[in-house]
């Protein structure tokens, strides 16, 4: 074994960065910070090591090669200590770097690309036939549309005319709900990029500060630390916007497929004009309103912009749905839900004259419920009349009733928690206490009574609520006069046949099956009226973020919008809610998978995906319906890049104050549903006639004289607390005080002890891991943990105090307002109220050892709480100063009607009828392009590495076989013909037996001068002369014994080479130096 090294003292030539761009260095290109590690680091920056290479010209350059292994370079960590010196600003403000080069391979970053070449165009340039070598940056969108879907989504950014919007900031502004507007959005992003910068500053001045001690060395010097680079321009809201404008304008044609591949069979027209207002700029003051048409399942079918809401203006609307639905081979619509134009004294009606057609074959148009019971508004003197709620809720009573089969159903499930309490409760009290009306609404049908049941029942209401019935405190009546109510309801009364269900359909469908108490109760979904268009009409302004906005941008947020509605509306199509897996809106991008992973692994990834139909249609949408009836001109979105913010707007640097643009207010207040009193509490008698009138108990006090078992012993209780609550100088009670207490709550029926369940605020985070911080996998336990977690945090006050929920707190607050004293400007009957609760808490619960024990409910409450409990005090008490009417209410009606059962929905989507799209992907040629090679020759070298000064080499000469294996081992090219010449140098140089650094100089100048030709050199020529006239060996067969002896001298010496050498390298003091080892084998 030889070790053989070298050492150079020559200083190396300058590298040349293969790849790099010298604008790259400039201020608007990479930030300084970056420059050093993307250069130098060989481990984490752009370059490869440092190789040798020869060039075309046969010279020898050391350069270092970009890597084409990845596109993400991510900067080293900042030093978290200081070790060798004073650390300078930049390894604390470093960011990351994508390097777009989709030809050659597959917070804050920099974006570099490189620029391309078409061929055919240099060949001809070149040749001389005229023409300029046109060139394009990798990540042009001529470029980008090339590659293959998946290979194109691998680019990051969104590329603006000036600048770039990460995707992961795009897919943020995406959702379209009240509150998430673009200018929230960039006060996230602000936040964090500022927080970033800040924190980064805090760790580089963290570090000076450690050596800058008083009476230390820095400090003595003076020493002057360099400041760290200014805080990046951040891109300004309208960046933002653009960008994600620019985005959802190149999917428009796909949302627009998926909109238009949206059928039914229940359809449900209707218009608006909130959204109209937004318009502004070209579209301003064209439109009157928004009209669309939905489905069953509550996905649109089609809207406009309107000039006009008229026949005339909506009649090409109507024409191309139709025209659609034929194409598809899709059957007419069954039933047609309007607000308006559906009942005519004789001939067709606006609305039937629209769908003539689809009339012609069996299509029924109703008039919806909810319009047709709005209408009466207009007769009606104001909302809040104390007989307004009563009025509304007969005249729902009136025309829809409870199906009693689904209602003892429901009766039996809530039951079913506590047969042995609720044995003795009524069906009255079961359905008036323990079910809600969320629970009414789901599980139990509603049928119409018929049109001459529903006129009796009116005008039973009407004649009534004509009299003192209908006069509040003040003897005001609900009508403005008994003549414009008759007028009224004789304009309605041609609707009772319109507004009833069809005979023979179906208006329920099973969305899932829930379970109450271990009973299965299904969940049905209505198909009847437009309430669904309704909602959607309430989320439509919020789909265009800001209170004004420009046509273009309009059309992309009402498509892109619109879309993402009735993707998310098709799980409602699946029994359970089981349409779609992943919340994607994308259809190529599900179509494809669907294709690829039925192919290779046998399963889909959306079972429900439904491609978009292969209609053709010419339908107009939105804007481009409004401008072809108002300016005759066709409406295109492809100058909607030219629509950005100007330079100077594009960013906004970190001294400039926040955009004034008006964001969206949060509506987090529900005080305003209080206002009203409701008066359709559900009680219901169960009778045997097919319908049933009671009388609601949520009008009565419960001091009246017949009010449920127990209540004087409960108001013996409360008055004692009102007692204790009402001394202020004591904190404990007395032994006679603690025993009346105990007697008296022992006394209380078991029903008044039970503490009120209330909805908490924060349920529907239960379940969810993140909140809470639960360590919980399971989301029942993750549940339970968060509950307590919340209630012992977080207790939540009590919600309503009402005498149907808890009459304990119902009868306890009522006496503390009646027994407050005189409230005056500094003592507010509200703040009164509350702390002589407080004070019975501490005295009951707390202070008392004995009474703490007993188990008595008193929960938290607030000013908000004993605020609206006094004023629906109020209110009840205005309500019942005049005489109550005696009609019906919406829940006081009982059906005994047989319904068919309603079908459940499909568990999978069945194949569509019409023809699907076919989506062609753009074939993945990633690694098929055959790269021109490199014409140099790679020479790798070990670490560290002789520098080699550019020669130029002769032509290589034909070796002999024995001459090309020294050369092959010894790894040069010599320019001796003569292997017996060439040979003496490459084994003095391979074979150097001197323990001297001096002795090996010669020899290595000699070799190099062997592959590079210059012998003109004296030194060079006498190494090489002294070299020549060596005394040739001859092989001498050596015994067993002589081999043994040689091997052990060479051993030794090598023992002796390796002391010489860390010697020398101990003495040596040259920077230059370079050492190279070899080892070879003789």
């Amino acid at each position: 074994m030889i070790i053989l090294w070298n050492h150079f003292a020559v200083t190396a030539p300058q590298v040349e960065l293969e790849g790099w761009v010298r604008l790259w260095e400039d201020s608007s290109g990479i930030p300084s910070a970056d420059i050093s590690w993307l250069k130098e680091d060989t481990e984490r920056g752009l370059f490869t090591p440092v190789q040798i290479y020869r060039d075309n010209t046969g010279l020898f350059q050391r350069r270092p090669v970009m890597k084409s292994d990845r596109m993400w370079f991510y900067p080293p960590e900042p030093p978290g200590y200081i070790r060798d010196g004073l650390p300078t600003p930049q390894p604390f403000f470093r960011s990351r770097v994508i390097v777009w080069r989709p030809v050659g391979v597959w917070s804050w970053y920099t974006m570099l690309t490189e620029v391309l070449c078409c061929g055919p165009c240099t060949k001809t340039a070149r040749s001389g036939e005229g023409g300029t070598i046109g060139r394009w940056l990798a990540w042009d969108p001529a470029i980008l549309s090339q590659l293959s879907e998946p290979h194109e989504a691998m680019f990051p950014a969104i590329l603006t005319r000036r600048r770039g919007v990460d995707r992961n900031v795009v897919r943020l502004l995406r959702d379209r709900t009240e509150g998430n507007t673009i200018v929230k959005v960039w006060r996230q992003i602000q936040e964090n990029h500022v927080e970033e910068y800040l924190q980064r500053k805090d760790l580089y001045t963290t570090l000076l500060m450690t050596v800058l001690k008083p009476g230390g060395i820095v400090s003595s010097l003076g020493h002057t630390f360099q400041a760290p680079p200014p805080p990046r321009e951040l891109p300004s809201a309208r960046l933002l916007r653009h960008a994600f404008l620019l985005a959802e304008a190149n999917k428009v044609q796909d949302y627009r497929s998926q909109i238009l591949s949206t059928f039914g069979t229940v359809l449900k027209m209707d218009s608006t004009k909130k959204v109209v207002k937004k318009l502004s700029g070209e579209g301003a003051g064209l439109a009157e309103c928004f009209t669309s048409i939905g489905n069953e399942h509550s996905q649109i079918v089609s809207f406009v912009l309107t000039c006009e809401e008229s026949a005339e203006k909506l009649q090409p609307m109507c024409h191309g749905v139709m025209n659609r639905f034929r194409l598809a081979n899709q059957p007419v619509p069954k039933i047609l839900y309007v607000d308006s134009g559906c009942c005519r004294a004789q001939g067709l009606t606006a609305v039937e004259t629209l769908f003539q057609p689809w009339v012609d074959n069996g299509l029924v148009v109703h008039l919806d419920i909810f319009h047709w019971i709005h209408r009466f508004d207009a007769a009606i003197r104001t909302e809040s009349h104390s007989k307004y709620a009563t009025f509304k809720s007969a005249l729902a009573g009136a025309v829809l009733v409870y199906n009693r089969t689904d209602l003892e159903l429901l009766i039996r499930a809530v039951r079913a928690k506590d047969l042995s309490a609720l044995k003795c409760v009524s069906d009255e009290d079961v359905v008036r206490r323990y079910i809600s009306r969320e629970q009414l609404k789901h599980h139990v049908r509603r049928v119409t009574l018929g049109a001459q049941e529903t006129f009796r029942l009116v005008h039973l209401a009407i004649e009534e609520l004509k009299g003192p019935a209908g006069l509040d405190e003040n003897g005001v009546s609900l009508f403005k006069t008994p003549e414009a109510i008759d007028e009224m309801w004789a304009a309605q009364q041609r609707h009772l046949e319109c507004i009833q269900y069809p005979p023979d359909m179906n208006m329920y469908r099973v969305a899932r099956s829930t379970t109450i108490n271990n009973v299965d109760v299904p969940y049905y979904k209505c198909l009847r009226g437009n309430n669904s268009l309704e909602g959607f009409h309430k989320t439509l302004p919020n789909m265009i973020p800001g209170s004004h906005c420009a046509a273009r941008p309009y059309q992309v947020y009402l498509i892109s919008g619109i879309a993402r509605w009735n993707s998310d509306r098709t799980s409602d199509a699946v029994f359970g809610g089981r349409g779609r897996h992943h919340r994607i809106y994308s259809a190529p991008l599900i179509d494809r998978l669907n294709t690829r992973c039925r192919q290779l692994f046998g399963e889909s990834v959306e079972e429900n995906f439904q491609a978009p139909a292969d209609v053709p249609s010419n339908e107009l949408l939105g804007l481009e319906y409004l401008f072809s009836q108002s300016t005759g001109e066709s409406f295109s979105l492809q100058d909607i890049v030219n629509d950005g913010p100007s330079p100077e707007e594009e960013v906004v640097h970190p001294e400039q104050p926040d955009p004034g643009e008006a964001d969206e207010a949060y509506h987090s207040d529900m005080e305003a549903h209080g206002d009203a009193l409701d008066a359709d509490l559900p009680h219901i008698t169960l009778t045997s006639d097919k319908t049933s009138t009671v009388h609601a108990l949520a009008f009565e006090d419960a001091c009246s004289p017949n009010p449920l078992p127990g209540f004087q012993k409960l108001e013996m209780f409360c008055s004692l607390l009102v007692e204790i609550g009402l001394t202020e100088d004591k904190l404990s009670l007395t032994t006679e005080q603690r025993n009346r207490v105990l007697e008296t709550w022992n006394a209380v029926e078991e029903h008044d002890k039970q503490p009120q369940r209330f909805n908490q605020l924060y349920r529907t985070h239960w379940g969810n891991t993140l909140y809470c911080h639960t360590k919980r996998d399971d989301l029942v336990d993750a549940a339970v943990v968060q509950r307590v977690k919340m209630a012992e945090h977080y207790a939540p006050a009590q919600q309503d105090i009402s005498a149907q929920n808890n009459r304990l707190m119902y009868t306890l607050v009522k006496l503390l307002w009646l027994r407050s004293p005189q409230r005056s400007r500094t003592s507010p009957e509200k703040s009164t109220i509350l702390k002589v609760y407080e004070r019975i808490q501490h005295r009951i619960l707390v202070e008392d050892p004995v009474l703490c024990r007993a188990g008595i409910p008193l929960p938290k409450i607030n000013i908000k709480t004993v605020r609206d409990f006094i004023r629906r005090q109020e209110r009840l008490l205005n309500l019942h100063a005049t005489k109550q009417p005696a009609t019906i209410t919406k829940t006081t009606s009982i059906s005994y009607a047989d319904l068919p059962p309603a079908p459940h929905q499909p568990a999978v989507l069945p194949p569509p009828d019409y023809p699907l799209m076919e989506y062609l992907p753009t074939p993945s040629r990633a690694g098929t392009k055959v790269l021109k090679g490199r014409t140099d020759i790679t020479m790798t070298l070990s670490q560290p590495r002789p520098p080699l000064p550019p020669v130029r080499l002769p032509l290589p000469v034909r070796k002999r076989s024995r001459h090309l294996y020294h050369h092959q081992i010894c790894g040069y090219i010599c320019i001796y013909s003569n292997h017996r010449k060439c040979w003496p140098l490459h084994m003095a140089h391979n074979a150097c037996w001197s323990g001297d650094a001096c002795d090996c100089w010669p020899l290595y100048t000699s070799l190099n001068a062997c592959h590079s030709g210059n012998l003109s050199d004296p030194l060079v020529r006498s190494s090489i002369e002294a070299l020549e006239n060596a005394p040739h060996r001859e092989r001498v067969k050596l015994s067993g014994a002589q081999n043994r002896k040689r091997k052990r001298e060479r051993e030794k010496d090598v023992v002796g080479i390796k002391k010489s050498f860390s010697k020398w390298l101990k003495d040596s003091r040259s920077e230059a130096m370079t050492l190279c080892c070899h080892l070879s084998v003789l």
